[in-house]
């Protein structure tokens, strides 16, 4: 049976005479690569199903091509031309040997790009003479870009690593170093290439080293990250650092080696021992206190209390903290009233208070309190001192017992009942006038706090607060120049506006500004202190008088005023004035700094932002948005400069940060660049020196990117540097792309070398820079992009190149819905056509 199979199995001969053309031809239609054959003249004979999927065109329109047609603009992946001599075919033909691997890019009939690997190989004929090309290639346009971006992820990386100011390594299994960023390198003298193959022993006495594999060797096997404080040598002396190792894991789950990071703690294990000096010392002071003394938290909670504490209540200290500070006292519920009123207030004198000890004894103290705060100004609780005033209270009642309490009872209770009377009337009145003070109060307070025109507003808090007292006239004075000023007034004359008086003149302003406190005066022309021209001039009859302080000084004073009669201020109009003097004060301080702020703002923007040149023969355009208006000074950067006639220098940069520092450096950059291009106009000279000095100039953690380039406008010739910037897009022959130039580091990060990139711009041609304000502006997870600079530029009416740059930024704009997360600075530089020229 088996030697029938046989004789019935065809052999290989008999294989290839069955198989017809039709079917070999069913076969390459089934492959998933594209195959395209050509004939020896280069000439398309066939083409299969999944090359015209990848063509973007029917088998019957590229049937016939020539393999080099035009019209599929065959170029580098990256760009550039593709020599004749190396597209695949030319290679076969020329070298009669299949070719592998090659990648290029075309263009399809929709405009699409894509990147394709090809395979080629010759076709024979019987005589062995090549008759043809057969080609297969596969899309590798998806698996190029993912590349791509890959590269640009690890780029981002390193430089995140290599900018933090943390020590970084990493080790093997063995506690070999394998690698560290370059501030670990700083500390070791050396560069992070030469620590790999090291180890601890190499840079480190040997006590330390043995502690540091000791601990490697303990992560390693516990696989679990630890937290370490330990010595460290740094620059020959012995320091601190808090040190994190954390296992590295193969895909497996075995530990391969150990990641570190550590960074200097010596100031702050330093500052630790000088706060435990201070708070001993702190504790011996409160511990010699004869009278009982508590702190006590925001809640309501003990956190410490003295030996005197301790024997008043009957508890230990241990006891006590902890506890609710109101639990000790006969009537707990005003306890809780006395703290709450010292965390409003910031606190209180003579709180009559009796605290309960364990055996039942009272004693009657008097609490003076007042609220404590961290170095940041915030209220961290209350301390709170009494006074045991048991002997005092004995005393006043024998006083009380030896009243004739028979005569005088009669005579008191009825006296008693019509002042409780007049005391209800005149409690209801207050009431009602507490809160219709308060309700004014908080209405100018709204208004001080507003955005609306500062002496606007001034002009109405003074009426506000005449209404809500109820007085006749108000004003305020402004300490300038050691003169008392009249800024704002209302019910007074308007000739009184900047009028200036002494302090001989203004006695009152200067009593108020020395006691820091309300002055109130029932009838002026009781008062000595009185300037009695100006009273008798305004007929004034009572004044209350309010100083305006601001961090310890006294900027102003504010008064209210009777005319018609002398009128007592209640305690309730005095408390209004008070408080509205503090919100004045606050507000007059917001205005002045907000109005220097904003100087500073107009001043350095207006140096940052210089006018643009006019250059014969170049048609120039500039655009900036800051995307924070409010610090009007961003970090992006642009200055643009003759150096002589014909040569233009232009330069572009982004200065991490912003306000006032990135605007230094940015000035530093500026004029570096400027000085440094009358000496030598080569941009890799330029950038070089000004990143030498700058890395002896500026802090760690400050860099800038910038693009610098040199135009010879009457040649059209370009010497282009990069640092660290994104890459300039030219239009060239009515094309846009991206220049292909190297990128060195930024300035101010590290040394570095920066080459120079050339190209020429014929009359009409474009070149573009700008700031990654631009191609990173976002809505949501959607960016601006580098394909979509170029459709906006292709799509902006060709008026010129402030329309180019105006467009960009509009388009950026509407997609960030207004709100930008970066600063966008454009410069666009068009070589004017003869006819512009003329």
């Amino acid at each position: 049976m088996g030697e029938a199979a046989r004789k019935r199995r065809p052999g290989s001969g008999d294989l290839e005479r069955e198989l017809s053309k039709e079917q070999l031809e069913r076969i390459i239609e089934a492959v998933a690569d594209g195959v395209v054959i050509l004939n020896r003249d280069g000439i398309v004979v066939f083409v299969n199903a999944a090359a015209e999927q990848t063509y973007g065109l029917k088998r019957t329109a590229a049937i016939g091509r020539p393999y080099n047609d035009p019209a599929w603009k065959i170029t580098t992946p990256d760009g550039r031309a593709f020599p004749e001599e190396e597209l695949p075919f030319a290679r076969v033909m020329g070298t009669g040997k299949p070719v592998y691997g090659a990648e290029l890019s075309f263009e399809r009939p929709d405009g699409t790009r894509i990147i394709i690997s090809v395979n080629a190989a010759p076709l024979r004929d019987e005589s062995g003479v090549t008759a043809g090309v057969v080609t297969t290639f596969t899309d590798i346009t998806e698996h190029e870009r993912a590349e791509e971006e890959l590269r640009k992820s690890e780029s981002k990386y390193k430089l995140l690593v290599e900018n933090l100011p943390q020590k970084i390594f990493l080790k093997n299994r063995e506690s070999i170093y394998l690698s560290c960023n370059e501030m670990f390198a700083r500390d070791l003298k050396i560069i992070p290439d030469e620590i790999s193959g090291k180890t601890d022993y190499d840079f480190f006495p040997k006590e330390l080293a043995d502690k540091y594999r000791a601990d490697d060797s303990k992560i390693m096997r516990s696989g679990r990250t630890e937290e370490l404080d330990e010595e460290y040598i740094q620059n020959g002396r012995p320091a601190f650092v808090h040190t994190v190792k954390t296992p590295i894991k193969d895909e497996r789950g075995n530990v391969s080696g150990i990641l570190g990071i550590f960074w200097d703690i010596t100031e702050l294990i330093r500052a630790k021992e000088r706060v435990r000096a201070a708070s001993l010392y702190a504790r011996n002071l409160i511990e010699a206190s004869l009278d009982p003394l508590v702190t006590i938290s925001p809640d309501g909670k003990i956190m410490d209390v003295n030996k005197s504490t301790e024997e008043v209540t009957g508890f230990s200290r241990e006891r006590l903290i902890g506890s609710d500070f109101s639990d000790y006292f006969t009537e707990p519920e005003r306890a809780r009233e006395g703290y709450k009123l010292v965390l409003s207030e910031g606190f209180v004198r003579d709180y009559p208070l009796a605290i309960r000890h364990t055996s039942g004894r009272v004693t009657d103290v008097l609490y003076n309190a007042t609220i404590f705060k961290n170095e940041v100004g915030e209220v961290q609780g209350v301390f709170a001192a009494a006074r045991d005033i048991t002997e005092l209270k004995r005393a006043e009642d024998e006083l009380r017992k030896a009243r004739d309490e028979l005569e005088r009872r009669v005579e008191e209770r009825t006296a008693e009942l019509a002042r409780a009377n007049e005391g209800l009337r005149s409690e209801i009145t207050e009431r009602k006038l507490a809160k219709e003070l308060s309700d004014a109060l908080n209405t100018i307070n709204a208004a001080i706090s507003s955005t609306l025109d500062f002496d606007a507003i001034m002009r109405r808090v003074v009426v506000e607060s005449v209404k809500a007292i109820g007085c006749e006239s108000s004003l305020i004075f402004l300490r300038e120049d050691d003169y008392w000023i009249v800024r704002y007034l209302y019910g007074l004359p308007r000739e009184l506006l900047g009028r200036r008086l002494s302090d001989n003149e203004a006695k009152i302003s200067l009593a108020a500004a020395r006691t820091r406190r309300p002055v109130a005066i029932h009838d002026v022309y009781a008062d000595e202190r009185i300037n009695r021209n100006f009273v008798e001039t305004y007929n004034i009859r009572s004044s209350l008088a309010v100083p305006l302080v601001v961090r310890e000084d006294v900027i102003g004073t504010l008064f209210f005023h009777y005319h018609s009669t002398p009128v007592s201020f209640t305690e309730a109009q005095i408390d209004f004035a008070g408080k509205l003097g503090a919100a004045v004060s606050l507000g007059i301080e917001n205005a002045r700094i907000l109005e220097i702020e904003r100087r500073i703002a107009e001043i350095l923007q207006e140096s940052l932002m210089r006018p643009v040149p006019k250059i014969a023969g170049l048609d120039i355009g500039v655009a900036y948005k800051s995307a924070f208006e409010a610090e009007r000074v961003g970090g992006d950067f642009y200055d643009i400069f003759e150096l002589e006639a014909g040569l233009i220098a232009v330069l572009i940069g982004d200065v991490a940060g912003r306000g006032v520092e990135a605007a230094g450096l940015t000035e530093t950059i500026r004029s570096s660049v400027r000085t440094l291009a009358y000496i030598d106009p080569s941009p890799s000279f330029i950038f070089s020196k000004t990143n030498q000095s700058l890395l002896r100039q500026i802090p760690p953690g400050q860099f800038a990117t910038a693009a610098l380039l040199m135009l010879d406008g009457l040649t059209g010739e370009i010497r282009y540097a990069s640092a660290g910037h994104p890459p300039a897009a030219v239009c060239c022959g009515g094309e846009y792309n991206f220049l292909s130039a190297p990128r060195g580091l930024p300035l101010g990060a590290f040394p570095g070398i920066y080459k120079e990139s050339y190209l020429g711009l014929r009359a009409g041609e474009s070149i573009i820079l700008y700031t990654d304000g631009l191609t990173e502006a976002r809505r949501g997870l959607e960016f601006f992009g580098d394909d979509r600079l170029i459709r906006v530029m292709y799509s902006v009416e060709p008026t010129g190149s402030q329309a180019l740059v105006d467009g960009l930024l509009q388009a950026a704009t509407e997609l960030a819905e207004g709100k930008l997360k970066d600063d966008i600075a454009i410069v666009a530089i068009r070589i004017a056509t003869e006819m512009e020229a003329a």
